[in-house]
């Protein structure tokens, strides 16, 4: 399939046709995949590559610059980061800054990797390893790149264009066209955002420790959609838009070919402002048995206020929690303490206090 002539809309980046740049000390080889801005080697606005290391050494530096590594072939190796070792294993990305101090100190025979940088003024990535199926494709949009690191894939266009994909072939859409990704096997799903919030960084201290990561939580549960637009009204949250290119959720899957008795397998929503973690309700056929390891705990009250202040602000919540569908499951009372327990629409504990 590789000689065959491939649709440009697809935006397959074939790994063998990359041209492969000798490091300056002779360690390795570095390839890239795609990348935006200037053209030298300092001055791009992001960059995807795939390197051979070959032996241990020290990496360039590159101030203002945020990195992720994620060793895709090999025995994995370690990272020091300004005095601090840090083992990577195969398919366990690894985020530090550019301007560290930086050396390989051991390899277990040749690794590969997957580096992405990105200008930390104004952008930031993140990595993510996802297993592929034949009947849950990844969608991939104009701000991601997927990388096929095992298995084999067929990326598939919203006009039935397919292509397949070889072991780290690229798939790059341009503009807001999403692709279809299937197969078997696992693939890096790079994301590549302007910043839309300040993000935590490390102090000076602790430099080489990996950056703050933006966390999701997900929720099994029987009905998302219900579940979803319970959250988002105890939460105040907002849904979470559509792939670019599509006005509704529904528009999207409807291109994407999904069945309609599957639409209702997910829902996310999020946080307005950015600070909040994003919910996502994925539908799942086992029925809620035992009390959840992890809850949400809802700040309803001022602690600076007397108790008997923070009750009633916290009474006022369960009311409107409970018209909502939730329930109460409990109150507790401890010295100057006070929050309720409730159950939402499906029995997922959560605390208001």
């Amino acid at each position: 399939m590789g000689a065959d002539r491939i649709p440009d809309h697809l935006g397959v980046v074939r790994f063998t046709e990359l041209a492969a740049v000798p490091w300056r000390n002779g360690g390795g080889v570095t390839r890239e995949v795609a990348s935006a801005g200037g053209s030298g080697p300092q001055s791009f606005d992001w960059r995807i590559s795939i390197a051979d290391v070959n032996e241990a050494g020290p990496f360039s530096t590159f101030p203002g610059v945020d990195r992720i590594v994620t060793v895709v072939e090999g025995e994995g190796m370690d990272l020091v980061v300004d005095g601090v070792e840090h083992v990577l294993g195969l398919h366990e990305p690894f985020s530090f800054d550019g301007a560290s101090r930086t050396s390989c100190s051991r390899i277990a025979g040749p690794v590969r990797d997957l580096n992405v940088m990105t200008r930390n003024d104004r952008l930031s990535a993140t990595v993510a390893i996802r297993d592929l199926s034949e009947t849950r494709p990844i969608a991939v949009d104009g701000r991601q790149v997927l990388v096929l690191l095992t298995g084999s894939g067929v990326v598939v266009g919203a006009d039935g264009s397919r292509a397949e994909l070889n072991l780290l072939d690229a798939v790059c859409p341009s503009g807001e066209h999403v692709r279809l990704v299937e197969g078997s096997g696992r693939a890096a799903v790079v994301r590549i955002e302007e910043h839309r919030q300040t993000r935590a960084r490390r102090s000076d201290s602790g430099a080489g420790e990996p950056l703050v990561t933006r966390v999701q939580l997900t929720v099994d549960c029987a009905d998302p959609q219900a579940l979803a637009q319970f959250w988002l009204t105890a939460l105040h949250y907002v849904p979470e838009p559509p792939p670019q290119g599509h006005e509704t959720w529904e528009s999207w899957l409807a291109a994407m070919g999904v069945p309609r008795s599957e639409w209702n397998d997910g829902a996310s929503i999020r946080d307005p402002g950015g600070a909040g973690p994003t919910l996502y309700f994925q539908r799942v056929p086992e029925r809620k048995t035992v009390k959840n390891r992890l809850h949400l705990d809802l700040d309803i009250a001022d602690r600076n206020d007397p108790v008997a202040a923070r009750m009633a602000d916290i009474e006022a919540e369960v009311v409107r929690l409970t018209a909502l569908g939730a329930s109460v499951i409990g109150r507790v009372t401890d010295h100057d303490h006070f929050h309720v327990t409730m159950g939402d629409p499906e029995g997922n504990e959560f605390d208001l206090r």
